[in-house]
């Protein structure tokens, strides 16, 4: 519908040859980024279909757009294997990053719960009984422990927070 800025639109006109226009960097009045950048600025856009919003959908398409599979070809496998540091389940549960802990003990695993209602995830270390797990602060100070069966930590998750979960 051409360049709209500062103006309210009750309606979105429909025309025939719709222009779609990306904007983004913002330099207006120079309060988000400089004029001129040095370097290259990358950028990546992707686009796709849905019916109802729904939060978790929405943050794994951007997870694989953001961050696609990086394939590297292997001269010689004589088998198939493929191992996970750390399993996490539940509904709506997306796990935001895991990392050593700053302190080195255990694994720093953060979560977030998208979906409308409180959740329960399950973390597992494959192989590997665990030997305790807390909810921790965001400093990774531990706060409340979790229920840990064998090699595997459940975490009551609230809805539309960010959880920090450290596993030991």
């Amino acid at each position: 519908g051409g360049f709209c800025f500062g103006r309210k639109q009750v309606a979105i006109p429909r025309s025939a040859k719709p222009l779609l226009a990306a904007w983004a960097l913002n330099n207006y009045w120079e309060t988000n980024f400089r004029s001129s950048q040095p370097g290259t600025v990358e950028l990546r856009y992707a686009f796709g279909t849905h019916g109802a919003f729904e939060a978790y959908e929405t943050a794994q398409t951007a997870s694989h757009v953001v961050n696609p599979p990086r394939v590297h070809p292997a001269m010689r496998c004589a088998e198939r294997s493929h191992a996970s540091l750390v399993q996490v389940s539940g509904p709506g549960v997306a796990t935001v990053s895991v990392k050593p802990a700053d302190d080195g003990q255990g694994i720093v695993v953060r979560l977030v719960n998208l979906g409308r209602d409180q959740a329960q995830a399950e973390l597992t270390i494959p192989g590997r009984a665990l030997a305790g797990a807390w909810v921790c602060s965001t400093q990774e100070e531990n706060r409340t422990p979790l229920a840990v069966q064998g090699s595997t930590a459940r975490c009551p998750l609230q809805p539309r927070r960010l959880t920090t979960v450290r596993l030991k």
